[in-house]
């Protein structure tokens, strides 16, 4: 695959007495992809595929932070297990997801605490990652404006440890935090990274697609300024099934595809997105109980084409990454990596 990044774009000025060329205006983009699952050991198509897609950047999620309600104290969870083998060329950025509960119920003389305890945990897991090492660590919490004040000093204590390293601090965007700035305030960090799935309502029975709902995004991205703070892109390339009972949400399953529900025996087909469950079963090793009724949301190439169209106004750096959610043979697999190049190549029209 030929090279196109970084991407060039020439703009020449020209009037009818004068002519002049401007030095060049260097659009930088770069893929990048997340990875969620609690094992990072890259698989030989999962190499092949981001060496395709010339992607040598990986988002991996290292724990979470979640509140023991017996102990009263924050304490880390779901901690990635990593097979370092295949990771040479890779910049590793280790993401910490931050519950809200916790920047909430977290007393403020904890917070230097927490900071510590959360860069210590990624020294630990980083060591054996090969050279050269961390370069930007990144905290992903869906904050409010109850738990902004809180967050926010947890950000800036670790960013002065970070700083004096030569290390960046990024944190998550959601679009509700996107759009209003002034409620839930604009983080002191160095860059962010705006989250641009889950913007529809999963609970509702009614919603159509909640991972992808363009109508909805549009809405959160009519804002008169553009954000203070280096703002990068994250896409969704990933599906679910979501599971209602009696109307209520109850479970999501991953993956999901209309042909595990082709079992007529088990399911029916009452709508384009939409299956009833026929008789009690289990489904991804779930139990479901006759009468509950599955919803398959998913994204295609055209829907996220069409994102690139939102997002391309509301971009406000020349060095952007676009990170795509979340690395997953299933998922690269729905999507060949000549898709991703076009949607990346997008952004430079």
């Amino acid at each position: 695959m030929r090279r196109r990044y970084p991407y060039f774009i020439f703009f020449i000025l020209i009037n009818c007495c004068f002519s002049c060329s401007p030095l060049p205006q260097e659009h930088s983009i770069s893929p990048a992809f997340y990875h969620w699952k609690q094992e990072l050991s890259l698989l030989r198509e999962e190499s092949n595929y981001l060496r395709e897609l010339e992607c040598t950047k990986l988002y991996v999620r290292y724990f979470d932070v979640t509140w023991d309600n017996e102990t009263k104290t924050a304490v880390p969870a779901s901690i990635v297990e990593m097979d370092t083998v295949g990771l040479n060329g890779f910049e590793i950025i280790p993401v910490v997801y931050v519950t809200n509960e916790v920047m909430i119920a977290l007393p403020e003389s904890g917070i230097a605490s927490l900071a510590d305890n959360i860069l210590k945990k990624i020294q630990s897991l980083s060591a054996p990652l090969p050279a050269p090492g961390i370069s930007e660590i990144q905290i992903d919490c869906d904050w409010t404006g109850t738990s902004r004040e809180s967050y926010f000093k947890l950000l800036k204590a670790l960013k002065v440890v970070l700083e004096s390293q030569n290390i960046r601090l990024s944190t998550t965007l959601r679009l509700h935090q996107y759009h209003d700035p002034q409620t839930t305030g604009v983080p002191p960090v160095d860059r962010v990274m705006l989250m641009f799935y889950n913007m529809g309502e999963v609970n509702d029975y009614l919603e159509t697609n909640s991972i992808l709902n363009l109508d909805a995004a549009a809405n959160y991205l009519d804002t008169p300024r553009a954000y203070p703070l280096p703002m990068d892109l994250a896409l969704p390339i990933f599906q679910w099934g979501c599971i209602f009972r009696e109307g209520k949400l109850v479970h999501l399953s991953n993956n999901l595809e209309s042909t595990s529900l082709n079992d007529p025996q088990r399911f029916v087909k009452t709508g384009e997105k939409h299956f009833t469950v026929l008789k009690s079963t289990y489904l991804q090793g779930y139990f479901l109980y006759k009468a509950d009724e599955i919803r398959l949301e998913s994204v295609s190439y055209d829907r996220l084409m069409e994102a690139v169209g939102l997002l391309k106004k509301v971009r406000n750096t020349e060095s952007l990454t676009v990170s795509f959610y979340h690395l997953d043979t299933f998922n690269l697999n729905r999507f060949p990596a000549e898709q991703l190049e076009k949607i990346l190549l997008k952004f430079s029209d």
